[in-house]
């Protein structure tokens, strides 16, 4: 076995502090420069979700449901919690810019990086620097460093070399300090994420190439880590599973051949590290076509070879391969992970794994250049040279998460069939309000994948914000006929029904939703909107309350408290919570005469009208809801839409607050008093605004106030269309 004190690196750097205070730099302004681009990398994937666009980063409640309840968070359902409070942490300080999370992830990788070249010189591996440097510097690692929620790799690993680094003296002399403190550490990287559970196995394989052996005291404290990563993986595995059920249907036969391809593709990604891409295509892993069990037998065979070479003394290659195969496992093919939905293989899942292999390769290359007994400029020379070609592909790949558009764009350049690309561009794209060109990237997807229902529900969301919503609710049809379980596409469904045909027509829908997901709070709030609008505000309460219990009070859900507990009869407590409601976000009322208004477009009075009452409770002079909502209570074509005495005391107010000047509101009033039977004040209100209005030029108005002024002189009041 090898001596675990630190004689030299192999490398230039040898253990005189100026050369590894000069190896640092080094290595930190290498990683500065490459990954300069990252720091103004955009929003990708989940990283609007996760952090941008994540409600539970602005609270202190948010904090404490991160840890506590795990069925609020967001995305894929896996227990992150230390993940997310780093997140909210930078929300905090920086008010959610995402320069702070995308310097934090440098940050971390640039300390992975002097883990590995410290954990490597303690193991005294010729080319220790240069491992550190080409792990760091590979192209593979860009995508863990650029992507903001892949935070999960760079903190996780570094809980997981940090713990390396504390077990390693364990090999020769015990300490259960020590050991508690790598249990402490292992536990955080557990809860940056899941897949750390291959920590055990790998600290095993750690202790065996610097042991030689593993007595009682060892298999104990190995046993016990082991444990405590099955009982946890158990755990986010029901979560997750609980959450976002899945089966790919794919045979043993099916995963023995991913398991080669998988193998191989990691191999040749690590060797050749060329068209990276976030979505690869799916390979073919029929089990009948012969060629595709050569991947799996050649990838046996390699791996017997490594058996050879072990027992025949070359441990160093054994324990590498072993490393990589253990870090690597999860994600081997041999079980399902729910990344098979987009793809079999992925950049950041070779984070950890990496090191092993690369070590190994830098190694034999040092020992090769040592035995050829070649000139030193000359190893100066490679060495410089590739790092000089890895350092610039991967600074040419951080300059593809500038955006999601640029980075999917490039996807499909080179997979044209990832239609999940088409629909991250279209997600980006309604972002920034370009709704006409995201339904286009969801069509895409849709030609390319017509069976999968979440294209066919975005594009129903594009299509209600570009106010289609005929061919929405055909969109969002299609979705539910394909998954009628999915609870946020049956609350989008229920949305798109509300706007057609009024909540009564929705709830059901929402109802479904609501038993599909009872844990995600927009389901909840809406429910509890829809409960409210029928005047089943007893049953608003209790979502409200289960909406509070996952997301914490929300000024929209104080809001919505405020007018159920005002349809109640307690308009003191609903004051109180109005009031709160709108000192805490101001905008509500802009957002009331928003839904108003557009309701009112829609020919949807009465909708329009219950906006318009709940704005009076907000702001009681609004001088638009007053006038709009005296207008639907006296000309409404229903008569349960009709209200005279309530649309002349919003007139008569309106009024009163313009000074009797404008021609609009005097025309409102005149429909108002004669909806309440007061003809003779609807004619003098009548005559008022034709005048005004002539007055101030405005023909149009004059011309209909005259119409409608001749039917209260018939003892007739006006009725819209």
């Amino acid at each position: 076995m090898t001596d675990t004190t630190p004689k030299s690196d192999g490398d230039n750097f040898t253990g005189r502090p100026w050369h590894l205070a000069g190896g640092v730099v080094l290595l930190l302004v290498l990683i500065a420069i490459v990954y300069w681009p990252a720091i103004g990398a955009g929003i990708i994937w989940d990283d609007f979700d996760g952090y941008a666009g994540n409600p539970l980063l602005h609270t202190w409640e948010g904090l404490r449901r991160i840890w506590m309840h795990p069925p609020s968070l967001p995305l894929d359902g896996h227990y992150y919690p230390l993940v997310l409070t780093g997140f909210w942490l930078e929300h905090q300080l920086s008010g959610g810019s995402v320069l702070v999370p995308h310097v934090t992830n440098i940050v971390l990788h640039a300390a992975n990086a002097l883990f590995i070249w410290a954990i490597l010189r303690r193991l005294s591996v010729p080319g220790a620097w240069l491992a550190a440097a080409v792990w760091t510097l590979h192209p593979l690692q860009v995508e863990s460093v650029a992507w903001i929620y892949e935070r999960k790799n760079t903190l996780s690993f570094f809980f997981w070399l940090w713990a390396a680094w504390v077990w390693m003296p364990l090999a020769t002399r015990w300490s259960w300090r020590r050991y508690a403190a790598v249990c402490v550490l292992f536990v955080c990287a557990l809860l940056s994420k899941t897949s750390s559970v291959t920590l055990a196995p790998v600290l095993a394989i750690l202790h065996w190439w610097m042991k030689d052996r593993l007595d009682r005291r060892d298999l104990a404290a190995l046993a016990s880590l082991f444990l405590a990563a099955f009982a946890f993986g158990l755990f986010d595995m029901f979560l997750f599973t609980a959450r976002s059920p899945w089966d790919y249907g794919l045979t043993f036969a099916n995963h023995l051949v991913l398991f080669g391809k998988t193998f191989w593709f990691y191999i040749g990604k690590l060797i050749c590290p060329i068209h990276l891409m976030p979505i690869y295509p799916k390979w073919n892993l029929d089990a009948v076509r012969w060629t595709n069990w050569l991947f799996p037998l050649t990838a046996v065979l390699f791996l017997a070879l490594i058996a050879v070479r072990w027992r025949k003394g070359d441990h160093a290659l054994t324990a590498g391969t072993l490393y990589f195969l253990a870090a690597l496992g999860p994600f081997l093919g041999l079980i399902e992970y729910n990344y098979f939905g987009t793809s079999y293989a992925a950049d950041h899942l070779l984070y950890q794994a990496s090191p092993g292999p690369i070590a190994l390769a830098c190694a034999a290359a040092v020992r090769g250049y040592r035995q050829l007994r070649l000139p030193q400029w000359a190893g100066t020379a490679a060495i410089a040279l590739l790092i000089a070609v890895l350092g610039f592909l991967s600074w040419s790949h951080c300059r593809l998460f500038d955006s999601a558009e640029t980075l999917f764009t490039h996807n499909l350049e080179l997979n044209p069939q990832a239609f999940k690309a088409h629909l991250l561009i279209g997600g980006e794209q309604e972002r920034r309000g370009a709704f006409e060109e995201a339904a286009e990237h969801y069509q895409a997807a849709i030609a390319i994948e017509p069976r999968y229902a979440p294209n066919h529900a975005r594009l129903a969301l594009a299509l209600v914000r570009m106010g289609r919503l005929t061919q929405a609710l055909e969109a969002s049809q299609r979705s539910l006929a394909m998954d009628a379980n999915d609870g946020l596409s049956l609350n989008n469904h229920a949305n798109i029904v509300a706007d057609l045909s009024g909540p009564e027509a929705a709830l059901p829908y929402y109802r479904q939703a609501y038993e599909r997901r009872p844990g995600v709070p927009i389901i909840q709030l809406n429910y509890a909107m829809a409960l409210h609008e029928t005047g089943r505000n007893t049953e608003a309460l209790e979502r409200l309350g289960e909406y509070d219990h996952l997301a914490g009070a929300t000024p929209h859900s104080t809001l919505l408290r405020g007018f159920v507990l005002h349809e109640l009869g307690e308009t003191e407590r609903a004051r109180l919570l109005l009031d709160a409601a709108l000192r805490e976000e101001p905008g509500l009322t802009d957002l009331l005469l928003a839904t108003a208004k557009a309701h009112e477009a829609r020919g949807r009075q009465a909708p329009a009208l219950h906006s318009y009452r709940q704005l009076l409770l907000l702001a009681p002079d609004d001088l638009t809801a007053l006038n709009n909502a005296a207008w639907i209570l006296a000309t409404a074509p229903g008569e349960q839409n009709r209200n005279g005495e309530e649309a002349r005391r919003h007139a008569e107010r309106v009024n009163t607050l313009t000074n009797g000047r404008n021609p609009g509101v005097l025309d409102t009033l005149a429909a108002a008093r004669a909806e309440a039977g007061d003809f003779e004040g609807a004619i003098q209100a009548a005559r008022e605004a034709v005048e005004r209005a002539r007055s101030q030029g405005n023909d149009g108005l004059a011309h209909r106030a005259a119409l409608r002024l001749e039917k209260y002189e018939q003892g007739r009041p006006h009725r819209a269309p």
